[in-house]
C-alpha cells in the first residue's frame, strides 16, 4: 500500500513540476515580448529529451503502442507548449483527471 502511495505522489510531483516549467516558459516568452531589455535580440529555445520507442513489429497495434507512449512522454510536454492543450491520446486515457489549460495559461 505505500508503494502505492509514493508512485501516486511522485506521478503527481512530475506532472506538477512539468506544469509549473510550461507556465515559466510562457512568463519568459510574455517578457521578452513585451521588450524586456536585458535580454535585448535573445532568443527563446525549449529542449525536450524523453525516451524513444519503436514499434516491434510493423503492426497497427504496435504503432498506436507507440505513439500513445511518445504522447504520454513527450507530447505532454511539447504540445502544451505549442498547441496549448495536451495530445488527444492523453486526454481520451486520462479523461477528467488530466486538468484542463484555462484561457489564460494556454
Amino acid at each position: 500500500m505505500e508503494e502505492e502511495v509514493l508512485q501516486l505522489y511522485v506521478g503527481y510531483l512530475k506532472k506538477m513540476i512539468a506544469m509549473r516549467g510550461r507556465m515559466e516558459y510562457k512568463n519568459v516568452v510574455e517578457l521578452m515580448e513585451q521588450g524586456l531589455t536585458v535580454c535585448k535580440d535573445g532568443n527563446i529555445g525549449i529542449v525536450r529529451s524523453p525516451m524513444w520507442f519503436e514499434p516491434s513489429e510493423k503492426k497497427s497495434s504496435s504503432e498506436e503502442i507507440v505513439k500513445r507512449a511518445l504522447d504520454f512522454t513527450l507530447g505532454w510536454h511539447l504540445e502544451s507548449v505549442t498547441q496549448g492543450d495536451y495530445p488527444l491520446t492523453m486526454k481520451d486515457s486520462v479523461g477528467a483527471r488530466l486538468r484542463s489549460f484555462t484561457l489564460s495559461r494556454r
